[in-house]
């Protein structure tokens, strides 16, 4: 048998439910707030942390080897007025990417 909502003492909640008891704000709340404990400095990961130099050879080599081998693949699923209008497309969007300033 299914409890019914919205009495107090169905709660699965030992003191007997309520917003203040599930940790929601209201008026008038008597529920005391955890104190806080001290942030630790923990270091900072950044992983694979790339020089802008070393980004923009990341970024030219990927491109290149992106047109290398979507370039052939377009022209062979689409012909090849598809694989330039589509080349000509994602050519200027990237080159709008690296010219767009800081």
């Amino acid at each position: 048998m299914r409890a019914r909502r919205g009495v107090r003492g169905d709660s699965p909640r030992p003191d007997g439910g309520g917003l203040a008891a599930w940790g929601l704000a209201v008026s008038g709340s008597t529920r005391k707030g955890a104190t806080a404990r001290p942030r630790t400095k923990k270091p900072v990961n950044r992983g694979w942390a790339l020089s802008p130099l070393a980004y923009r050879w990341v970024f030219i080599g990927g491109f290149t080897l992106a047109i290398l081998v979507g370039l052939p693949l377009l022209h062979a699923l689409v012909g090849e007025v598809g694989a330039i209008l589509v080349g000509t497309f994602i050519f200027g969007f990237v080159v709008g990417r690296m010219t767009k300033g800081g």
